[in-house]
């Protein structure tokens, strides 16, 4: 294998891994966003969708939803 080749092959073997890494962040972004608006207060979610919590996790948006009847309901039927 020529010096050219050898260059050539490292460049496609690092597009590749390029290209990966940008789907996996267009893939993961709306994840990442539904978590962290989940375990935010809706003023939070609603002045700064991308960041963290300011005070504190809110694990009382995962308690309300399982308490909920209707979820339970939802969750049955479907």
């Amino acid at each position: 294998m020529t010096s050219t080749q050898r260059a050539w092959s490292s460049f496609i073997g690092f597009a590749r891994y390029a290209v990966l890494i940008i789907l996996c962040v267009i893939v993961m972004s709306p994840v990442v966003t539904a978590v962290l608006g989940s375990i935010r207060t809706n003023g939070e979610f609603l002045s700064t969708p991308f960041g963290l919590p300011q005070s504190g996790i809110q694990w009382v948006n995962y308690t309300d939803i399982l308490l909920d009847s209707g979820f339970w309901n939802l969750m049955r039927n479907s």
